[in-house]
């Protein structure tokens, strides 16, 4: 019987998210600045996926040196850099290793 209720509970959440999902409640704007690799070679695939999943938020892009970019994001220019590299800075967090599939 819990099994059961549990199934229920798991169905209709997932309808809720999917009810969420198509009033594309999620809009606004990102500004995202990348550098030059990641620009060239991460960003159009990262671009479709938004623009196919969240049709309702526009995306920003400045390409930039890494530096650049880092102090942009420090200054709020940017909402997400994406680089090459390491970032030295305790103010930043990174994810290294991000690969779009």
């Amino acid at each position: 019987m819990v099994k059961a209720q549990a199934k229920r509970l798991l169905r209709d959440a997932k309808q809720i998210e999917l009810g969420f999902y198509d009033q594309h409640l999620l809009s606004g704007e990102i500004r995202l600045g990348a550098s030059q690799t990641p620009a060239e070679h991460l960003v159009p695939d990262l671009i479709s996926i938004i623009d196919n999943d969240f049709p309702e938020i526009r995306i920003s892009l400045g390409v930039q040196s890494t530096s650049s970019v880092i102090d942009g994001v420090l200054d709020y220019r940017y909402d997400l850099g994406i680089i090459e590299g390491r970032v030295d800075d305790n103010r930043l967090h990174q994810e290294p290793g991000v690969w779009i599939t």
